[in-house]
């Protein structure tokens, strides 16, 4: 029995990772920043941005995401040609450095939320599951839907190596 204990009384203990819905993870990383674009009735997708924090020595990938709010959630990387126009592409996953982040932002890469259910309003909080790999882990995070960017954020993409 003292076996047994001595197991289970340090799974309870375990910390919960920020942004990860309060639960247990396995998984080093910390979402920032985080916001999810309001957009009009007639939009049939939206997006979610953020910053996520690698503290590990081996990267992950955020290779999608699971809402009530949309049929499906794509990472998406932004690409430009040779006259400089931008479009948009749909990958399998995103990189997240060791020891690095992985920057989604406006006019950069993102989540894209696509076949919307419903339309997200202004205010309105929305949970999001990332899909993270290795291994098909999940993270819950909670995001705030916005018109805009915040000037916080908007001012910290200006100053990233990342923004475009």
């Amino acid at each position: 029995m003292k076996c047994l204990l001595s197991v289970l009384i340090p799974a309870f203990l375990l910390p919960a990772w920020p942004g990860t819905g309060g639960y247990a993870q396995t998984l080093p990383l910390r979402l920032t920043g985080g916001w999810i674009q309001a957009v009009p009735p007639s939009a049939g997708a939206s997006v979610a941005f953020f910053r996520i924090a690698n503290s590990a020595d081996e990267p992950f990938e955020l290779a999608g995401a699971r809402s009530s709010l949309a049929d499906r959630a794509e990472p998406m990387v932004t690409t430009r040609d040779a006259k400089g126009m931008s479009g948009m592409e749909s990958v399998p996953a995103l990189k997240i450095p060791a020891h690095g982040e992985l920057v989604l932002q406006p006019g950069g890469d993102h989540l894209m939320l696509m076949n919307l259910r419903r339309h997200p309003n202004p205010g309105e909080k929305v949970t999001l599951t990332l899909i993270i790999n290795p291994g098909h882990k999940e993270m819950e995070v909670t995001l705030p839907v916005l018109r805009q960017a915040p000037k916080e954020i908007e001012n910290a993409n200006e100053h990233s190596p990342e923004h475009r």
